[in-house]
């Protein structure tokens, strides 16, 4: 199916990187284009515009204005007004059908309505722009927007007419007055009471005896704030996919949602004071609309403003004091993570909630609208695990995101764990996150993506006895950081049973 821009998405990631067989496009920064075929640049902004070949050229401002597009290897369309001369937007080519996103006000489908809730900022642009520009000066002929004959998404003729002209001068008129809305980002909707009763049923699982580690010094050790430093390295490889997200650790599911936008989420861990440090992340979120002033929050000038956020917002639960006395324990610990995390992802070009406004404001209404749920779950008892499984399944949802850290390095599969990976409803859009230990060699990891799909058909093999079965990978050099992708894979035919004879009764026989 093609269509272009101008059916109105907004905030809408493509599933599919742009391919040579769609209308040649050219790219640029800072106004200045380049042709680009199949790949598309990885980093930073982007301005478009069709190649109209003969035609007149048309300024590449005009599509830089009401569109906005951002390009890891697939675009996100922005079109702040469907209103000529604004139909000869961007073309794509897009799968059939466009699957839908519940989260989202906006109906996911060409010629879709918007939810319109406020003049965007690029709506003044724009008007400022449609009377001002050289285009809608009236001239002597039409320009010609689409040549049909060609591979090219089909628009109408403009006329450039002095009536034309006058029209779009009332139309900028209108958008600065608020007369004509514009289309606003998509907000996530609320929780129906009825999905929000089943992401709350699940009971969490006990305390463990022992925090584990990979080796015996790094028993009982809290992980406050996660010592994966090159968590962007995933972005290459994911996609917004939607479904529900399964995830351990602290802050690695804020950065890791915002790669893969799901519709729900289950942050889980085995240690209490991660699940509580969550809390303490809802609270800052609900307090603090933009990301500039949720950062100061972690630092030490602003502990007394913290606390009290800290207090109103968790007033109602027992253990408040706990969370209070864990703040004062990890706030230091946790600033110094996110400061490290947001260079490297700004250095990366990766957007974060750390380094993205749009994607601080997406993390945030995901949490205010009810659709994150933080709780002790243990990957090695019946339980918590087994009814998120089940909750998903009855939401109608896949778990389309399963993100283990480094978790499998501290054990080998057991009868329990298979059966918890065996109950999580998944389909063939779902990944399995790992990230394997290679400190000796890069005081860091190694970030593995793997078809969660393949990860289930190895771990439900009993002869499978840990994940370094299904991997193989090289280790790192001093200073070398990688992500590893695994393409989809089946394992390997059961070994013969042993024997049970002797080797010596075998070597005399």
């Amino acid at each position: 199916m093609r269509f272009c821009a101008r059916t109105i998405l907004t905030e809408h990631i493509l599933a599919t990187p742009l391919n040579s067989t769609c209308q040649p496009l050219r790219i640029g920064r800072n106004r200045y284009p380049t042709t680009v075929g199949p790949d598309l640049p990885t980093k930073g902004r982007a301005i478009v515009e069709p190649d109209l070949g003969g035609s007149p050229k048309i300024p590449t401002k005009l599509i830089g204005l009401p569109t906005a597009v951002s390009l890891p290897r697939r675009a996100t369309a922005r079109c702040v007004a469907a209103v000529p001369p604004f139909e000869w937007l961007v073309p794509f080519e897009l799968p059939v059908p466009l699957p839908s996103n519940p989260l989202n006000s906006v109906q996911t489908a060409a010629h879709g309505p918007c939810n319109i809730k406020s003049i965007s900022p690029c709506g003044l642009l724009l008007s400022w722009w449609v009377a001002n520009s050289r285009l809608f000066k009236p001239p002597a002929r039409s320009v010609p927007i689409a040549d049909r004959s060609s591979n090219r998404c089909p628009g109408p003729q403009v006329p450039a007419t002095p009536a034309l002209w006058l029209c779009r001068c009332a139309l900028s008129v209108a958008i600065c007055l608020g007369l004509v809305a514009v289309p606003a980002a998509a907000e996530v909707l609320p929780l129906p009471a009825s999905q929000q009763t089943l992401l709350q049923a699940v009971a969490e699982d006990p305390a463990p005896k022992m925090l584990l580690g990979n080796n015996a010094s790094l028993f009982g050790k809290h992980y406050w704030a996660s010592n994966e430093w090159h968590l962007e390295l995933f972005a290459a490889h994911l996609k917004p996919i939607g479904g529900a997200y399964v995830g351990v650790g602290s802050d690695q599911a804020y950065l890791l949602m915002g790669m893969t936008r799901p519709e729900v989420a289950w942050l889980v861990d085995y240690d209490a004071d991660v699940v509580m440090l969550q809390r303490i992340y809802r609270a800052f979120f609900a307090a603090t609309a933009d990301r500039r002033e949720f950062m100061p929050l972690w630092r030490a000038d602003h502990v007394v403003t913290s606390k009290e956020l800290i207090r109103k917002h968790l007033s109602q639960r027992a253990d408040l004091a706990a969370h209070l006395k864990l703040f004062g324990q990890a706030r230091s610990k946790i600033e110094r993570r996110l400061l490290r995390v947001t260079a490297n992802f700004t250095k990366a070009k990766v957007a974060s909630f750390l380094t993205d406004d749009a994607t601080y404001t997406w993390l945030r209404q995901l949490e205010l609208a009810g659709r994150i749920r933080s709780l002790r779950a243990d990957l090695l008892l019946q339980g918590a695990i087994a009814q998120i499984g089940q909750q998903t399944r009855q939401m109608g949802l896949t778990v389309r995101s399963l993100y283990l850290s480094n978790a499998e390095g501290y054990w080998n599969y057991t009868p329990q764990f298979r059966s918890n990976i065996a109950s999580l409803p998944i389909d063939d859009h779902a990944v399995l996150l790992r990230t394997i230990g290679t400190w000796n060699h890069n005081f860091d990891y190694i970030y593995h993506v793997m078809p969660l799909q393949s990860y289930a058909a190895w771990v439900a093999s009993d002869y499978i006895h840990n994940f370094r079965a299904m991997v193989r990978f090289r280790l790192p050099k001093a200073g070398e950081y990688f992500a590893l992708v695994s393409p989809a894979s089946q394992p390997p035919p059961a070994p013969p049973p042993r024997s049970s004879r002797s080797l010596s009764e075998i070597n005399r026989l």
